[in-house]
Parts: structure tokens; C-alpha cells; sequence
């Protein structure tokens, strides 16, 4: 457990997910190096710097692109074409996927369709993306980043847009570059 907890400030602030993956994790980590570490089994981009400020609360500055970086407003998952995939949003498996996931998971759809989310992360990043799922689930829709395990264990950084219809949520993706 940190000592002395300190407050995060997520950024971008926008992506509420990664707020509630940081504030999780917050709660388990040792150390502000600790917390970078377990926050890259999911963003492995992120970066945490601690505010220097004396006499202030102890602030941590908790950076899902490693950096600083405005908005992007590019609607790219409205796109034709975009990979996706649809996940039943009871059972965490999913119910659908488009060739073009498939492909950037190197296998095929019919080899993807009835795994379970957590198939696709590192063991390590199990809380996290449990985290991330259920803020999905509840907020309805959500715009964030993650590192995903593909079946024969190599990784990719993507980006997702999720949106929650009824009982499936449906995800369309993009590689990070």
C-alpha cells in the first residue's frame, strides 16, 4: 500500500477509464515507480511524475501516452472498415468479431468468437482490466487505451471506443503507433 496516499490527476482527463484503472491501482501500489509499473501491463506508455510542490498535498501526475497530448477528435471508429469486435457485457466473452480484428490478433474469427476478455491481457494486468471492463459496462460508452495479449502470446497497443448496447458492448480498435 502507498504510504501517505497521494491525489492522481489522470491524462488525459477525458478518458475516464484510465481514472479508474489509476485509482485502483493507486490503491496497491508501493510507490510512484511501483504504479508505473503496474499501470504498464495495461498502458504501456504510461509515465507518473510526482508533483514538487512544498508544503502541498502529495500530487502524482499519471500520463497514459508517456506525455502530455491534446485531444484527438478524429471520430476514426465511425470509419468503415475499423476492427471490431462484440462482447457479451454479462459474460465478458466474445460474441462477434470482424476480419479485420482478427487480423491484428493474427488469428481467426471463428478461433476469437466465445473467448473471455481477460484471454487478452497479460496474468498481471487481470485487476486492471477487470477495472476497465466494468467502467465500460457502466459508463456506457468509453474512448481509451490498452495493451492486449494476442493468442500466440505476442502484444499490441491499442486504442479502442466502446459503446454499450443493451446486453453487448461493441469495440472498435486501432493499433497505437
Amino acid at each position: 500500500m502507498y504510504p501517505d496516499r497521494p491525489q492522481a490527476r489522470t491524462l488525459p482527463s477525458s478518458d475516464r477509464v484510465f481514472g479508474r484503472v489509476v485509482e485502483r491501482i493507486l490503491d496497491e501500489a508501493g510507490s510512484a515507480g511501483d504504479l508505473e509499473t503496474r499501470l504498464r501491463m495495461l498502458y504501456p506508455r504510461a509515465a507518473v511524475s510526482e508533483g514538487q510542490l512544498s508544503g502541498a498535498p502529495r500530487l502524482l501526475y499519471v500520463y497514459r501516452d508517456g506525455r502530455y497530448e491534446a485531444n484527438d477528435r478524429e471520430r476514426w471508429w465511425d470509419q468503415p472498415g475499423v476492427p471490431r469486435a462484440t462482447m457479451d457485457a454479462r459474460s465478458g466473452r466474445f460474441v462477434d468479431a470482424n476480419d479485420g480484428w482478427a487480423s491484428l490478433m493474427h488469428g481467426d474469427r471463428a478461433g476469437l468468437v466465445g473467448r473471455h476478455y481477460t484471454d487478452f491481457v497479460l496474468p498481471e494486468a487481470l485487476d486492471a482490466a477487470r477495472t476497465l471492463f466494468a467502467t465500460v459496462v457502466e459508463l456506457g460508452e468509453a474512448h481509451s487505451q490498452a495493451l492486449l495479449r494476442r493468442p500466440d502470446g505476442s502484444s499490441i497497443a491499442m486504442e479502442f471506443h466502446a459503446v454499450l448496447d443493451g446486453d453487448v458492448v461493441s469495440v472498435a480498435y486501432r493499433e497505437l503507433r
